[in-house]
C-alpha cells in the first residue's frame, strides 16, 4: 500500500508540520515553559527566544529544550530544563478499538487513549537552585492545566498530581564531568487521545441510488 493513497492511515503524516501526539506533548510543554519563563523579570531566570545575534538561547538566563544530554558548551553556567516523555502504551478503549463504521462507504475509524508521563529534568550546579526551579515548573503546569489541555487537541489530560524526585547527581543528563550538576525530576501523568480512519481498497462504494417518491394528493 502506498503512502500516497488517501485511503491509508499514513496520509495525514505526509505534511512536514504534522507530528505524532507523543511528540506534540513534549513540544507543547516546552512551549509553555518557555512562555512562562519569558514573563519573569530580568535577573529571575528570564527566558528569551533565539535570534541570529544570540543563537542557542545565549541571551536567556535559563536553557529550556529537549536536549539529552545537556551540552555544557551550549548551556554554560546557566540552569537547564529538558522535557522528555516516558514510554507510552495504547490502552484499548473497546472491542478492536473501533470508534465508528460508515456502512455506506465501508470507512472505519479507530481511536484510543494513550497514557504516558511528562518528564521534566531540572538541572543546576546549585542544589537549591534546582529545587526552586523544579518547584516552579511543577506549580505552573499544575496551575495552568486547563489552558495547557485546551490549547493542544491531542492532550486529553495533564497537569495534576505531579511528583518531584529528591535532588541527585545529574549523571548522564549532562555531557561533562568537570562540575557536579544536581538534577530534580518533575513527573506529570498525561493521557493522549488519537484517532485514525481507513477506507478499504478496491471496494465498490456505491453503484446506484434507487428512490421511491410518493405524493399526497389530498
Amino acid at each position: 500500500m502506498s503512502a500516497n493513497t488517501p485511503t491509508t492511515p499514513e496520509a495525514p503524516y505526509l505534511g512536514r508540520d504534522v507530528y505524532p501526539p507523543t511528540y506534540q506533548l513534549v513540544r507543547h510543554i516546552i512551549s509553555f515553559l518557555k512562555w512562562r519563563f519569558s514573563k519573569l523579570p530580568a535577573g529571575a531566570y528570564q527566558w528569551k527566544p533565539e535570534t541570529e545575534s544570540t543563537p542557542d538561547q545565549a541571551g536567556s538566563e535559563i536553557f529550556i529544550g529537549a536536549d539529552t544530554p545537556i551540552q555544557v558548551q551550549q548551556v554554560g553556567q546557566r540552569p537547564a530544563i529538558t522535557v522528555l516523555r516516558a514510554p507510552a502504551v495504547f490502552q484499548g478503549v473497546g472491542i478492536g478499538d473501533w470508534a465508528s463504521t460508515n456502512l455506506a462507504t465501508g470507512a472505519q475509524s479507530r481511536m484510543d487513549i494513550i497514557p504516558t508521563n511528562v518528564v521534566i529534568n531540572v538541572l543546576s550546579r546549585l542544589p537549591v537552585e534546582a529545587e526552586r526551579l523544579a518547584w516552579f515548573c511543577a506549580e505552573q503546569i499544575w496551575t495552568f492545566r486547563e489552558e495547557i489541555v485546551k490549547s493542544e487537541p491531542c492532550i486529553l489530560y495533564v497537569g495534576a498530581r505531579p511528583s518531584l524526585s529528591s535532588p541527585s547527581p545529574a549523571g548522564a543528563l549532562v555531557d561533562s564531568t568537570d562540575y557536579e550538576w544536581t538534577g530534580i525530576v518533575v513527573t506529570f501523568p498525561a493521557w493522549l487521545h488519537h484517532g485514525t480512519h481507513k477506507l478499504p481498497l478496491n471496494q465498490k462504494i456505491l453503484g446506484k441510488i434507487d428512490t421511491n417518491i410518493t405524493t399526497n394528493n389530498k
